[in-house]
């Protein structure tokens, strides 16, 4: 899929507003992307959680585990996680702070200190950082925002 396709979703889901945003990093934009509305349909968010999937796999990466943030992102995290056969969890904010809360850890495994995760949500709508580690750990042994 490419981004003309994508784009193509987000028009037929309605799901591209325009007006005036300030966007939850606090910049602003004329435009903005309603993951709500294009995830309404669940065989669109297959198909677009499926492509993503896709340019995961040709670029090679190896992902260990899905991290999304909640609320917006537990769609997305579940069905990455699905199409990519690895477990999903979100996060939520606390104190304005994304946390693992839940039960939910990051433990690193003796065969592989360090996993990889997946960080799919505002720097890929933006494209402003794309794939990177999403969370690290605290002094207080918490789970605590890239």
């Amino acid at each position: 899929m490419n981004d003309t396709q994508v784009l193509q979703e987000f028009k037929d889901a309605g799901a591209i507003l325009s007006g005036h945003f300030i966007l939850s990093s606090g910049l602003h934009s004329p435009t903005y992307l309603q993951c709500a509305r294009v995830l309404l349909e669940a065989s669109r968010g297959e198909r677009l959680c499926k492509a993503l999937a896709a340019k995961i796999k040709a670029a090679n990466h190896t992902i260990d585990v899905i991290v999304a943030p909640a609320m917006g992102g537990v769609v997305v995290g579940y069905e990455m996680g699905r199409q990519l056969a690895i477990p999903s969890m979100f996060c939520e904010r606390v104190d304005g702070k994304f946390e693992l809360r839940r039960g939910f850890t990051l433990e690193k495994k003796p065969t592989r200190p360090h996993r990889r995760r997946c960080r799919h949500h505002r720097q890929i709508l933006h494209g402003s950082r794309g794939l990177r580690p999403g969370i690290r750990r605290s002094s207080r042994g918490r789970s605590q925002p890239y």
